[in-house]
């Protein structure tokens, strides 16, 4: 007779749903849910109770300092920090404008800080396109941030008691173990299930079939000279959010320049740790590279 499994749940971000698919698949003796931080409020409202079920709740620090935290309904529980890493795609970024994140562009929430930049300066397409080159990449940083935000995550993990140095050994071999900065691949997923449980002293499945990627839906290209740099294969091929057919980089920074066009330059914004790569690239441009 099967032994009955404990019952987890992932309160976390946009990773919640594939971390817990992960947990499950490479488990022996655990079933994990997931509820993401848009959903925690209508469970809560719908039953008080409803995380008392489980006997152990994966948290994402950051949900667990929020006000509105529901720390005195939940069972047993484990910070764990999200997996966010934007070495493949040193160009991607949020763009905010005037102090709103823009959530519905061509492909979601991700901009080009390159676009960006010309935009500020009043660059075309052509010309926009024409920055995308390897001495752009090389003087504006993009090739120094594979082995800085490694190390970055490695000791983010550690500091909460995980192990994921041997992650970056293992997933990012020959491929790019990324869909975006914040959106791992579910072999990723799959590696910090086998952390944690390893680390709680839960048996795992030395090999299981991957379940459902669901992070894949989204997308940001590896482009071709950053690929080179870190071994894994590139493409100036975007696909907007919910198309399957990718355009190609002229056509993605016409349609990305439109989608800048409504806002005045001062209104659009980046974050604060990756706005010193942003005014580089603006001073490149105007220095004329």
């Amino acid at each position: 007779m099967a032994q009955p499994r404990e019952r987890w749940i992932v309160l976390s971000n946009c990773q919640s749903l594939g971390l817990s698919r992960a947990i499950t698949a490479v488990a022996r003796t655990v079933q994990c849910d997931s509820c993401d931080i848009w959903q925690m409020p209508a469970r809560l409202e719908e039953d008080p109770d409803y995380f008392r079920r489980y006997d152990l709740a994966l948290v994402l620090p950051e949900v667990r300092a929020r006000p509105a935290f529901p720390a005195d309904a939940l069972p047993a529980s484990v910070d764990l920090p999200s997996f966010i890493f934007g070495g493949y795609h040193p160009d991607c970024c949020y763009v905010r404008a005037d102090g709103n994140l823009i959530t519905e562009g061509l492909i979601g929430p991700y901009q080009s800080m390159i676009v960006l930049a010309a935009y500020k300066e009043g660059l075309g397409v052509g010309d926009t396109a024409r920055l995308f080159t390897d001495s752009l990449y090389r003087q504006a940083g993009y090739y120094l941030q594979w082995d800085a935000q490694r190390d970055a995550l490695v000791d983010q993990y550690a500091a909460y008691g995980f192990d994921v140095r041997p992650l970056f050994r293992s997933a990012s071999r020959g491929k790019a173990m990324m869909h975006t900065p914040d959106h791992p691949t579910i072999e990723v997923l799959m590696d910090i299930a086998r952390v944690v449980l390893a680390s709680l002293d839960r048996p795992v499945h030395a090999v299981v079939p991957p379940p459902t990627d669901n992070l894949a839906v989204t997308s940001w290209p590896v482009y071709p000279e950053v690929g080179e740099q870190l071994g894994v294969a590139g493409a100036y091929l975007f696909r907007p959010r919910n198309e399957y057919a990718a355009m190609d980089l002229e056509n993605y920074v016409g349609r990305a320049l439109e989608e800048f066009r409504p806002w005045d330059r001062s209104l659009l914004r980046v974050a604060r740790d990756v706005q010193p790569r942003l005014q580089l690239i603006r001073r490149l441009i105007q220095e004329g590279m």
